[in-house]
């Protein structure tokens, strides 16, 4: 995956594979069967109940 002009190694997940309170640190692509969704280096994608992905910054 390319960020910021250079290329990072990033680790790609299923979208059905995650269940509610997995969390995915970036560099991650998450894919599914309508969409992609890339979590950048120095965030996180939580799955909340819902089946929702929160992307938010590290702490």
């Amino acid at each position: 995956m390319h960020v910021s002009g250079g290329q990072v190694d990033a680790a790609v997940y299923d979208r059905a594979t995650l269940r509610a309170g997995d969390v995915v640190n970036g560099p991650a692509i998450v894919t599914e069967m309508d969409s992609t969704t890339l979590v950048l280096p120095g965030h996180a994608a939580t799955v909340h109940p819902s089946g929702s992905l929160l992307i938010r910054p590290e702490d």
